[in-house]
């Protein structure tokens, strides 16, 4: 140690680690191993995620490591924020590809047709630090005694992904997405699921199966249900009054915030927060996916390029992206630097932290600032949607 300490480029990343992230801090201090190597082979920090997932024995020891690890890579420069937050929807891809398939041979369903989607941030590819995994279950052909057995299996792999150890939480999983809500069973068989889309499935399903993607299972059957969820989606007529029924939507989100006062502000669901962005491009999506099968996957800022050639002019695009970018970046840090899990722009000693990392500033200039980006954020979101109507 104390020779790595005479080394100005250690004592660098020493403090450019701790001065960011104290979880990143602690986690190094922790895995000792890993300190070294990043300390002694810079060339480790350029490689992303690349395990494979058929073994691993400790998943959350895993994950926790290769997430300090990318969250280090990233804090020293060597990721985009896009980059980490494709690297840790790698990192959830290869844990629960690899619970699948252990589940599947203790339960003796290897060749169930059987497929895991992703929905929200993790469809898209854009999962960051503590966040929710949306999952979607759908099989094909199952007789009652096979559907038992693998209603058996999700339940059993949804415990498993949301495991709670003395290490640390694997992650929250969300199957609320599913057919009929969270009363439904985990599994929906494929017929069925097509059915439910063409005659039942509401505006805000459409909307969220716009970020689906397959994560582990048969590659067959997703295809098919991809098929599915695209007709529905894109090619189906939009109905009368949708655009207005979305802003309602989003309206009534709102209230689901945790803040009181004016003067706090919820960067996720409150008014002009990342949630309007969110909405605006789904709704670009549902307006012009069916013309344009560029907008009918992707991150919000490649569907954000999208859109601009079609709805948005270059101003409106570079302004919502510009914000988007500032609402996930103070999100990071959130979670990060002061270990705060929701999305509420905190007050006092908190804020002044959070500022000093963003961008130097004072906790007064960064909530005048967020503030002011809201209300643009909310004021463009009503302008653009009017014109989608």
């Amino acid at each position: 140690m104390y020779s790595l300490l005479k080394e100005p480029g250690f004592r660098k990343l020493v403090l450019d680690i701790c001065a960011i992230s104290p979880k990143f801090s602690r986690g190094l201090s922790a895995d000792p191993l890993l300190f070294e190597l990043l300390a002694t082979n810079s060339g480790a920090l350029a490689e992303s995620v690349s395990d494979s997932a058929s073994e691993l024995d400790d998943p959350v020891a895993w994950k926790n490591r290769q997430e300090l690890r990318a969250g280090v890579r990233h804090i020293l420069g060597f990721s985009t924020q896009e980059e980490l937050y494709a690297e840790l929807t790698r990192i959830a891809d290869t844990v629960v590809t690899a619970m699948m398939q252990k589940e599947s041979k203790r339960l003796r369903v290897v060749r169930a047709p059987l497929v895991i989607f992703a929905l929200g941030k993790y469809g898209s590819r854009e999962l960051g630090f503590d966040a929710d995994l949306d999952l979607l279950f759908i099989s094909h052909g199952m007789s009652a005694r096979r559907r038992v057995t693998l209603e058996k299996f999700a339940s059993s792999l949804v415990r498993g992904l949301s495991t709670v150890s003395e290490k640390g939480t694997l992650y929250n999983v969300d199957t609320r997405l599913r057919p009929e809500g969270k009363s439904a069973p985990l599994i929906s068989e494929a017929d069925s699921y097509r059915r439910y889309l063409q005659t039942r499935a509401s505006l805000w399903e459409r909307q969220s199966l716009t970020r689906i993607r397959r994560v582990c299972g048969d590659a067959r059957l997703a295809a098919e249900v991809l098929r599915d969820v695209e007709a529905f989606v894109y090619d189906s007529p939009l109905p009368s009054g949708w655009v207005e029924a979305a802003v309602a939507m989003r309206r009534k989100m709102e209230t689901r915030s945790k803040v009181r006062g004016s003067d706090m502000l919820d960067l996720k669901l409150g008014r002009g927060g990342m949630v309007d962005i969110e909405f605006m491009v789904q709704m670009v999506q549902l307006r012009k996916g069916r013309e344009v099968p560029a907008l009918r996957c992707g991150a919000v800022r490649t569907l954000l390029a999208e859109a601009g050639r079609h709805v948005l002019d270059a101003e409106e695009t570079n302004m919502f992206w510009s914000a988007y970018e500032t609402f996930r970046t103070l999100e990071k840090l959130m979670r990060v630097t002061i270990e705060e899990r929701n999305t509420v722009l905190p007050n006092g000693p908190k804020l002044e932290t959070l500022a000093r990392c963003y961008d130097r500033s004072t906790g007064k200039e960064l909530h005048a600032r967020v503030k002011d980006t809201m209300a643009t954020v909310r004021k463009r979101f009503l302008e653009v949607t009017r014109r989608l109507t």
